[in-house]
C-alpha cells in the first residue's frame, strides 16, 4: 500500500484512521506471494477462493476473541416500534436516546433493557383454545399481545406509606425502554420512543457483510499476522499431503501470534504494570 504525504492524508477524508487496518486482499495477497517465492511452502497451487474463505472465518474468530469490533448507527424508530438488528450484530453494547435539552445541545441518554416486553409468538387457536394448522400441517401464528402488535408503554408508578415514598419510579427507565428479540432479529422499544433517534452501539463479527469482497473488508494491523497464521493453518489442516508435524507447528504458530494480538489489543503493558506495583509497594 503506498504511503500518503501527511497533507494528503489530513485532505483526504476516506484515509482519516485507516493506518489502523489493512484491505483482506492485501493479506492474500501476501500469503500467494510467499507461496510463490518459497518453494517448499504448502500454500503453493491453493486456490485463492479457497484462502478467501478461510481468511473470512478467520477474522470471524479473531475479531471474537481478541479485537471485538464495535460499531455505531443511529435510527429513527418507526411506527412499529422496532428496528431490524444490523446485519453484522454479534451482541449489543448500549443503545441509547438522542435527546436535546433545555440549550438545545443533543446528548445520548442511556435506554435500559426491559426483558418483560413482549416479544413472545402467538399461536392462533379456535373457539375451543384448540391450536389452528395451515393445510401444510404447521401452527399459524400472528402477533397477538406482543410489542409488535401492541407497541410497550412504559409506566411509572409511586407508592406511598404513610406520606413517604417509599418508591418512586418516575426516574426509572426516564428515556425509554428495550428488549432484544434475538429469534425475530429485531430490538424492540417501548411507545415513548416512536419517531425518535436512537444510537446503538454494537459488536459487529467483524465482516460487516458477507457479500463484501476482499478489497473492501479491512483487517486491524494488529491481527494481521494471526490472521494469516490463522489462514496457512486452516488452509492445509485436512490435507494428506502435508506432514502431521508441520500441521502442528502452524497450529502452535497460529496460536502463539493470536495471544500476541491479544495482549496488544487489550493494551497490556507488563512494564507499566510491574512500575505501578513498584510504586504501591513504597508507599505500604
Amino acid at each position: 500500500m503506498a504511503i500518503e504525504t501527511p497533507e494528503a492524508y489530513y485532505g483526504s477524508e476516506s484515509s482519516h484512521g485507516s493506518y489502523q487496518f489493512v484491505p483482506l486482499k492485501e493479506v492474500i495477497d501476501g500469503l500467494l506471494t510467499e507461496a510463490k517465492l518459497d518453494p517448499d511452502n504448502y500454500l503453493k497451487n491453493t486456490n485463492r477462493g479457497l484462502i478467501l474463505y478461510h481468511a473470512k472465518m478467520g477474522i470471524k474468530e479473531l475479531t471474537k476473541s481478541t479485537a471485538k469490533a464495535v460499531l455505531k448507527i443511529e435510527m429513527t424508530v418507526p411506527a412499529n416500534s422496532c428496528i431490524v438488528m444490523p446485519q453484522d450484530y454479534v451482541d449489543y453494547v448500549s443503545i441509547s436516546a438522542v435527546v436535546v435539552d433545555g440549550s438545545g445541545n443533543r446528548k445520548l441518554q442511556l435506554l435500559d433493557v426491559n426483558t418483560n416486553i413482549n416479544t413472545a409468538t402467538g399461536y392462533l387457536q379456535d373457539n375451543n383454545a384448540q391450536i389452528l394448522f395451515d393445510n401444510d400441517e404447521n401452527i399459524i401464528t400472528a402477533d397477538a399481545s406482543n410489542a409488535y402488535n401492541i407497541p410497550y408503554h412504559k409506566y411509572e408508578f409511586i407508592s406511598t406509606l404513610g406520606g413517604n415514598a417509599m418508591q418512586d419510579t418516575a426516574m426509572l427507565s426516564a428515556y425509554g425502554e428495550f428488549t432484544i428479540d434475538e429469534n425475530n432479529g429485531k430490538i424492540v422499544f417501548s411507545s415513548n420512543l416512536i419517531d425518535k433517534e436512537v444510537v446503538v452501539v454494537y459488536e459487529s463479527d467483524g465482516l460487516q457483510w458477507e457479500s463484501f469482497g476482499e478489497g473492501d473488508i479491512k483487517v486491524h494491523k494488529y491481527i494481521e499476522q494471526a490472521l494469516k497464521d490463522w489462514t496457512y493453518y486452516a488452509c492445509i489442516e485436512k490435507r494428506i499431503t502435508v506432514p502431521a508435524n508441520e500441521k502442528r507447528r502452524a497450529l502452535d504458530r497460529y496460536k502463539t501470534t493470536k495471544h500476541i494480538a491479544k495482549k496488544n489489543r487489550a493494551g497490556l503493558d507488563l512494564n507499566e504494570i510491574s512500575r505501578q506495583m513498584r510504586t504501591k509497594t513504597k508507599h505500604l
